[in-house]
C-alpha cells in the first residue's frame, strides 16, 4: 500500500529553491517520457553534464505531465513520468559508474543513493537512517522534489529490481525535507 504523506502537510513541491540546479540528465527523462507517449519532446536543448534551475526543469515536468496524462490530476502524471527516472539514470554514464556494483540489490542501491544525489544535484542531501536486508527509512532534506515525484522514483527502482514492496510511505517533515520508509 502507497502513501504520500499527510494531506494536511503543506506538498514538498509547491516552493522551489531559486539556487537549487539539476542534472540534465532529468531533463532527458521528460524528452523520454513525451517520445516514448508519441509526443513530441521539448523544443530546449540541454547540455550534457551541465546543471540547470529546478524551476526551469519542474515547469518542463508539469507542461509533460499535462500533455501526457489530460485527464488525470498533475500529482498522477508527474509520478507516472518520474517511473522512468531511475531506468534512465541507471542507464546513463553517471549512473553506470555509481550503480555498475549495485546489480538488482535494492538494498545496494539505497546504499549508493547518497553519491547519485550529491552528482546529480547542487544542494540537498541523501541520508540513510536505517538500512537492513529489507527495509529503509531515508531522510532527503532540501530536496525541492513534489512528493509524487519521489514516489514515482521509487517505483521506478523497485520495478528494476523485481520488488514488489509491502510497505512504502513517504512524509513530508517540512518543505523540502521528506522521510521515506520502504520494506520489501
Amino acid at each position: 500500500m502507497e502513501r504520500l504523506g499527510p494531506r494536511r502537510r503543506r506538498h514538498a513541491g509547491h516552493v522551489l529553491r531559486r539556487q537549487a540546479k539539476n542534472h540534465q540528465n532529468f531533463f532527458h527523462n521528460i524528452a523520454d517520457a513525451l517520445k516514448a507517449g508519441g509526443l513530441p519532446p521539448p523544443e530546449e536543448h540541454f547540455i550534457a553534464f551541465k546543471h540547470y534551475p529546478l524551476k526551469a526543469y519542474w515547469a518542463l515536468m508539469r507542461d509533460a505531465a499535462a500533455r501526457l496524462h489530460p485527464d488525470e490530476p498533475e500529482a498522477l502524471g508527474v509520478y507516472q513520468i518520474a517511473h522512468v527516472v531511475y531506468p534512465n539514470f541507471a542507464a546513463s554514464m553517471l549512473g553506470r559508474a555509481i550503480f555498475a556494483v549495485a546489480g538488482r540489490d535494492f538494498g545496494r542501491i539505497v546504499s549508493l543513493a547518497p553519491r547519485a544525489y550529491e552528482a546529480s544535484n547542487t544542494r540537498g542531501k541523501f541520508i540513510i537512517e536505517s538500512l537492513q536486508d529489507n527495509a529503509t527509512v531515508v531522510r532527503l532534506e532540501d530536496i525541492w522534489d513534489p512528493v509524487p515525484f519521489s514516489a514515482g522514483i521509487w517505483r521506478g527502482a523497485f520495478s528494476i529490481c523485481d520488488i514488489q514492496p509491502t510497505h512504502f510511505s513517504i512524509d513530508v517533515e517540512k518543505p523540502g525535507d521528506i522521510v521515506i520508509t520502504a520494506r520489501w
